[in-house]
């Protein structure tokens, strides 16, 4: 019901805010069911909703499946807390809204029944005196995948904020999952490091969609998280020393940690997904302002292809993807073969990888201005033609993308075979 809730805002809606309207109310009327975990057995989910002028999160939790149509009652219990313009903001598999103020109404809103729902449950007395935290009520115990990157949006974009004694204190045996116990010390010592963290940050310096391309990309290098980082990848270097492995990889597989007895650490980096990351621009023609940063498979290995909101159709190499059978012609089966290639000696291979990757996404960052500045002119004599413009552009940079992989196979076939 969610993903149909985000279709009628995306065709019937102009701003967040009507989105937000018109999301929540489909979900109270026809009610909601998630895949995700939660304190409830019908978990949550967030949607993140945004136009040129501002950005909202909302949190959405199930009301169980005693609930039905027509009664009366809302089908979702569900909170939204605004974004600060010059904020940064994470959603990390985890509510990150905490205390509602409904005396703030441009800054939060909530469904009817957000706190009597707790109540009703055995969740919240409000005779206790305590404070009403979303995030402690409706959820499960923060984790490893939740907290830490949090902590890495803190320690990329605020580094002087005080972010080094979490990381310390996570590393020495006081987070992650050994917190996942039922005493009450370890419960309140968890509740204690999701409530370090503020909603949102404001950044040290401007953020770019490189900048966040890159924390995307992010497999917690150098911290207690990185896998590659486990001293069971060191090899004799020949000179009475050690060095990493060849094989050494930020994505080992069950079979590798099992081998080699790695810790499995959540990546921000996802490696059979898609991500995207949406650039608003209001000063800009829609058609033109708005750009979806695309990539799918591993994102730290494929490219980020810029797809403009006036594009009509994309190349068919992203249309095609069966998870169950290599196709030649699918962007996705591409990368996933240069992406399981880079495996056989990925410390050396994904040096090549980059060698072809950087240069191509360079080159769009290089042409950004040029290409805008054409669509725009042509959007000011015929936004049919800036649209038509738009659409060559960016089924060409699909299709260059692809062809690029293609021959970087080949290339890792030769050099790294067995």
């Amino acid at each position: 019901m969610t993903v149909q809730a985000m279709l009628f805002a995306l065709q019937r809606c102009q701003t967040a805010q009507e989105a937000l309207e018109l999301i929540t109310f489909f979900l109270e009327k026809y009610g909601f069911l998630s895949s995700c975990c939660g304190r409830y057995p019908d978990g949550g989910e967030a949607l993140l909703i945004a136009d040129p002028r501002e950005a909202w999160d909302l949190e959405i939790f199930g009301v169980g499946n005693d609930w039905e149509p027509g009664k009366g009652k809302p089908g979702v219990i569900w909170a939204a807390q605004r974004i600060p313009d010059d904020h940064i903001f994470i959603m990390p598999n985890y509510p990150r809204i905490r205390k509602i103020d409904l005396d703030d109404p441009e800054n939060f809103k909530v469904s009817s029944n957000y706190k009597q729902f707790a109540v009703d449950q055995g969740w919240y007395d409000p005779k206790s005196g305590e404070p009403f935290i979303w995030q402690e009520i409706y959820t499960y115990l923060p984790s490893d995948w939740n907290l830490p990157r949090i902590w890495l949006l803190c320690e990329t974009f605020a580094p002087h904020y005080n972010n080094k004694g979490f990381e310390n204190a996570w590393s020495t045996g006081s987070g992650g999952r050994s917190m996942m116990k039922n005493s009450y010390e370890s419960v309140r010592a968890t509740r204690f490091t999701a409530a370090y963290f503020p909603f949102s940050i404001r950044p040290e310096k401007k953020v770019s969609v490189q900048d966040i391309i890159d924390f995307h990309r992010s497999t917690f290098e150098g911290t207690y998280w990185d896998m590659t980082a486990d001293l069971d990848w060191l090899v004799p270097d020949g000179k009475g020393g050690f060095v990493k492995s060849p094989l050494c990889t930020p994505f080992p597989n069950r079979y590798w940690r099992e081998l080699l007895d790695i810790t499995h650490h959540r990546n921000v980096c996802m490696t059979s997904a898609y991500a995207m990351i949406s650039q608003l621009r209001g000063w800009l023609p829609d058609p033109l302002g708005g750009i979806y940063w695309f990539v799918v498979d591993n994102y730290k290995h494929s490219p980020y292809i810029p797809i403009y909101c006036g594009v009509t159709e994309i190349s068919p190499l992203y249309n095609t993807y069966d998870p169950y059978q290599f196709d030649e012609n699918s962007a996705r089966w591409v990368y996933d073969f240069v992406d399981t290639m880079l495996q056989m000696r990925y410390q050396d291979a994904v040096k090549d990888l980059f060698a072809v990757r950087d240069p191509f996404e360079a080159s769009i960052y290089a042409r950004q201005s040029e290409i805008e500045a054409e669509a725009l002119e042509l959007f000011d004599k015929n936004p049919q033609h800036s649209r038509e413009y738009l659409t060559d552009y960016t089924r060409s940079l699909m299709q260059e993308a692809v062809k690029r992989y293609r021959e970087l196979r080949y290339k890792l076939i030769v050099k790294y075979r067995n």
